[in-house]
């Protein structure tokens, strides 16, 4: 449970790219390389190395007394060295919410020191640097972010659609914008869903009066459904579109999507983060076109 848990949690990030257990298993079974002694860490490093991993996670789950522990290492192929994370329970201590602790814990080791148990770097988010290069720079464009989405429950997935609140997509983009000290704007949501709706159909000549000094408007949609359960673990798959309008040359400048995954208790939390990294992983298109809009910085 664990493994699959992790393989979630880490196959939504750029900055990695997660071997499949059935991909993993194959190959050693091709080499009659059997998994018995995987927790060994001579062992981890060996099969690291044979399917051309940089790094490996192993883990073991046992009792100790009255308690129970789930301890997982992430271990750097080549300079073997190390980073671990305990999760402790006692006997009747779900097991479902140790795992997703565990695998909690761990994702987090490796997304703050698994490029520290690398020979060499290995690719950051790109959206903290160029929040960071956008941040100490005049002459932002001005924008307005309406990204509608909606969440498919099951089991009844064609007639329970509820339409969140608070969009988790264009949240966290606004958010990124903001940190990057982009201005933004907001408008009556009628007047630019009919605007947005103009639109599609191809009438780009009305722009919304509210938003008369706005430079871009980031437009999309997001969709979340369940992506099944383990155990007691909900698991959610999302997918976001945007598309960035140019209200100057009134065409679309910017054209992405993302589709990405999240597990949680709760089926309804685990939608929105994975609509939250979707949001997240759209926001480098964005930042990265609006760096190239700017003049290069003065030494």
């Amino acid at each position: 449970m664990i493994a699959t848990v992790l393989s979630i949690n880490l196959s939504d990030t750029d900055a990695f790219q997660v071997v499949d257990r059935q991909s993993m298993e194959h190959m050693l079974a091709e080499q009659q390389l059997a998994l018995t002694g995987l927790s060994d860490t001579q062992q981890a490093v060996a099969v690291g190395r044979l399917i051309g991993a940089d790094l490996i996670i192993i883990g073991r789950l046992m009792t100790v007394g009255e308690s129970r522990l789930l301890t997982t290492k992430v271990v750097g192929v080549e300079t073997t060295l190390m980073r671990g994370a305990m999760t402790r329970g006692r006997l009747n201590t779900s097991l479902d919410e140790m795992v997703f602790e565990a695998a909690d814990k761990t994702t987090g080791v490796v997304r703050e020191s698994g490029i520290s148990l690398l020979p060499g770097a290995t690719p950051a988010d790109p959206v903290v640097e160029l929040v960071e290069r956008l941040s100490n720079r005049d002459g932002l464009p001005v924008f307005a972010v309406v990204i509608p989405e909606e969440h498919i429950s099951r089991p009844n997935a064609l007639a329970a659609t509820d339409q969140p609140p608070d969009p988790a997509v264009e949240t966290e983009i606004k958010r990124l914008l903001i940190e990057a000290g982009v201005e933004l704007r907001d408008t009556p949501h009628n007047e630019l869903a009919d605007w947005l709706g103009a639109y599609q159909r191809g009438d780009v000549s009305t722009w919304p009066q509210t938003l008369a000094d706005v430079d871009y408007i980031v437009i999309g949609e997001g969709l979340s459904e369940s992506g099944g359960r383990l155990g007691q673990l909900q698991i959610a798959i999302a997918r976001a579109e945007i598309n960035v309008v140019s209200r100057a040359k009134g065409e679309i400048v910017v054209a992405d999507r993302a589709t990405t995954r999240a597990i949680d208790l709760s089926e309804n939390i685990a939608a929105k983060t994975a609509l939250q990294k979707a949001g997240h992983a759209l926001a480098t298109p964005i930042l990265t076109y609006i760096s190239s809009q700017l003049e290069p910085a003065a030494e």
